[in-house]
């Protein structure tokens, strides 16, 4: 029961956490295509997609830690935090090495 009860607070921590960020970019990313600020929009889409994404990654990271010989609850710990944080590096990357949302720009 022990256990259970750390990995309802770790995934209530994370997911809220991540359900507050997901929230947040999404509606600057309608905001800026509402306002007809494209790239702006594009850069935000991107953040928004890494964060959707970590449902897919947390699937993907815990077999590997699992294999590798963590604890369930050591894996679970780890991976509720990388599965959206390190998405949101790697869409920060992509921005920045894409150069999307340099230069906001607005549609004619």
């Amino acid at each position: 029961m022990k256990i259970f009860g750390q990995i309802i607070l770790i995934l209530l921590s994370t997911l809220i956490l991540l359900a507050l960020a997901w929230q947040y970019t999404t509606i600057q990313a309608y905001t800026a295509i509402r306002r007809k600020e494209v790239v702006r929009h594009q850069t935000w889409m991107i953040r928004s997609f890494a964060l959707t994404f970590a449902a897919v990654t947390l699937r993907l990271e815990i077999p590997l830690y699992m294999i590798s010989g963590l604890k369930f609850i050591v894996a679970y710990r780890r991976v509720s935090w990388n599965c959206w944080i390190l998405n949101l590096l790697v869409a920060e990357w992509i921005i920045r090495v894409q150069g999307v949302g340099l230069h906001s720009r607005k549609l004619a």
